[in-house]
């Protein structure tokens, strides 16, 4: 379970702002929240939960709007 703080980093990192607590950061990467790769900082599936989302919503929501794109869109992705 995240402090306040925490879910606070984590939301600013999913809206692509840096947190500017180093602190918070290095606990998200050891409770595998979030992830260093390529110099960015992503977030995990864990982080996603804690956040209250899931991967692929906004596939899921392309798909209500144009049948097929979200779908489309994503396996594009994995190739």
């Amino acid at each position: 379970m995240l402090t306040a703080e925490e879910q606070k980093a984590l939301r600013l990192l999913h809206e692509g702002r840096l947190p500017a607590d180093d602190e918070r950061l290095a606990k998200l990467l050891q409770g595998r929240y979030i992830v260093r790769k390529d110099g960015r900082f992503h977030i995990t599936d864990s982080g996603l939960t804690e956040l209250g989302l899931a991967r692929g919503f906004g596939d899921a929501i392309a798909d209500a709007i144009l049948p097929g794109a979200g779908t489309n869109d994503s396996v594009s992705r994995r190739k």
